[in-house]
């Protein structure tokens, strides 16, 4: 979701890929500000929601990319598939730790985020089950230490034609946080991949 230029219309942000995956704007709080190029949900309850991905179940190879400001801390940034042990992937901020989880086969990568400023975040994942098969980056570096799974741990296990949630996930009061450029990919970035991101910035219209 390019938020560059304006992606909403009629209640719907457009999926600027191509693909067709546009999401929904459920409730009044879910919202894109024009100005500052930002999605926002306010309210529990409320979502930015995609259509069905035709994904394939399972453990589904994928990488995020997201720059995103917290207003206050323990904010969800984004989520794909269920809220359900092992059939979701998201990333949450908890204090200054970085939670890619898979609903109850979490890794916590500790970084300085602050309150009030803009950071990227990518997240990759391989379809194995090793600590080693999620990769993060945070701003343009990659956090190679991990709290958590770190040698051995279950793959996902997402749902076939899943959803992608924005700024919310299906069942969760800790909104709030502002999103922009949302990227999901269908496979592993590479580190030469996240630096063009980084280096594109918040804003690019390319």
């Amino acid at each position: 979701y390019n938020t560059s230029t304006n992606p909403t219309f009629d209640g719907v942000v457009r999926d600027t890929s191509g693909r067709g995956n546009d999401a929904l704007l459920i409730g009044s709080s879910a919202v894109y500000d024009a100005n500052e190029k930002y999605l926002q949900v306010t309210t529990a309850g409320d979502a930015i929601q995609s259509l069905p991905l035709n994904n394939p179940g399972g453990a589904y190879v994928h990488s995020f990319s997201i720059w995103f400001k917290m207003i206050t801390i323990n904010r969800v940034i984004c989520q794909i598939g269920a809220d359900s042990q092992g059939v979701s992937s998201g990333l949450y901020i908890n204090n200054n730790n970085i939670n890619y989880y898979f609903f109850g086969n979490d890794q916590n990568y500790v970084v300085n985020i602050g309150v009030g400023s803009w950071n990227h975040i990518v997240a990759t994942y391989d379809g194995g089950s090793l600590g080693g098969s999620r990769r993060l980056w945070f701003n343009g570096n990659e956090i190679t230490g991990s709290i958590g799974a770190t040698t051995a741990a279950a793959a996902a296990n997402i749902e076939a034609n899943t959803t992608v949630n924005v700024a919310s996930r299906k069942a969760d009061t800790y909104v709030d946080s502002k999103i922009s450029n949302f990227k999901l990919y269908d496979t592993v970035l590479t580190a030469g991949d996240v630096k063009t991101l980084y280096d594109m910035g918040r804003c690019d219209e390319g």
